[in-house]
């Protein structure tokens, strides 16, 4: 059984302790949590010709399916990263907190311009051009949005007792810039409609 699911660390413990129990004793059955990286619109592109693949595996035969499964984009040199379960579950929710964040902050950007008076689209294009940060995502704009960003945002990298923890309070913090976002933006769209600068 294979999990794809953005979820809290500790969600394929879990399932794998179920699994356990449930299954036939003599089938062999075990969990490896495969963790999905599709971007809205590319889906079927990101499915056949992955930028990673991470296999959180708890034997060799479990990481030997994956690898039969994935055959092809492995042929074509995409890297393979094998680990725990509690790695593969929080790469995704991490990269999802991150891009939150670099789309919090682009959108941010527009709230110190209008008070410079300098040009926010040239500003991103500047910042894109850095090969440490890139362009991709950095776009100001309203938020973030689609099925992963605002869920992983919410639910946060870890099950509940764990959530007060310094760390993981900062990949939780993108949720409240989703909701700064949308109360600038509402400021925005005020100031012009009284005439106010906007850039």
């Amino acid at each position: 059984m294979v999990g794809k699911s953005t979820v809290p660390v500790g969600t394929a413990a879990e399932c794998a302790r179920r699994l356990a129990q449930l299954a036939p004793a003599s089938g062999g059955a075990e969990l490896a949590w495969n963790p999905e990286f599709l971007r809205e619109g590319c889906a079927v592109s990101d499915t056949l010709h992955p930028d990673r693949i991470v296999a959180g595996v708890r034997s060799g035969r479990a990481e030997a399916t994956l690898r039969e499964i994935y055959a092809r984009p492995l042929a074509e040199g995409i890297p393979f990263l094998v680990t725990d379960f509690a790695t593969a579950e929080l790469v995704k929710v991490a990269a999802n907190a991150f891009l939150a964040t670099k789309i919090s902050f682009i959108n941010a950007m527009p709230e110190v311009c209008d008070v410079a008076e300098a040009d926010v689209t040239v500003l991103a294009a500047a910042l894109g051009h850095d090969a440490r940060i890139g362009s991709a995502s950095l776009r100001p704009g309203l938020g973030f949005g689609g099925g992963c960003l605002p869920a992983g945002a919410d639910k946060g990298p870890c099950l509940d007792d764990e959530r007060e923890h310094p760390s993981v309070r900062c990949l939780t913090a993108a949720d409240m810039a989703l909701i700064t976002d949308r109360s600038s933006m509402r400021s925005h769209v005020a100031r012009s409609a009284r005439g106010g600068h906007q850039r």
